[in-house]
């Protein structure tokens, strides 16, 4: 379920830049919390932080942007694990953790 991503990369931490690598990485698009549906949320594991990192991706007149990241909750680990999402109507996140 790997897409291409060119979010531009140079503001972001090298963290969530390599999660934006990762082959395994898993695309939702778009974003199953966003409320314009113009973001992408991108679940991929970052080498250098050993942990698997929850991206925020938004596209702006041709380019993606990565605006925000932070360590995956369980329930993006999970979907991280299974490879794939399968969209529910009117879901959004409601986890704290």
């Amino acid at each position: 379920m790997a897409r291409t991503c060119n979010a531009n990369t140079t503001s972001l931490p090298r963290w969530p830049t390599t999660a934006l690598s990762d082959a395994d990485r898993v695309l939702i698009d778009p974003d199953y919390n966003s409320t314009s549906g113009k973001s992408v949320r991108i679940i991929g594991y970052s080498i250098i932080g050993d942990a698997v990192l929850t991206v925020i991706v938004v596209e702006h007149e041709g380019t993606e942007y990565g605006v925000n990241g932070w360590p995956a909750n369980s329930k993006d680990r999970h979907i991280y694990s299974s490879g794939t999402y399968e969209t529910q109507e009117g879901e959004t996140d409601e986890q704290d953790d």
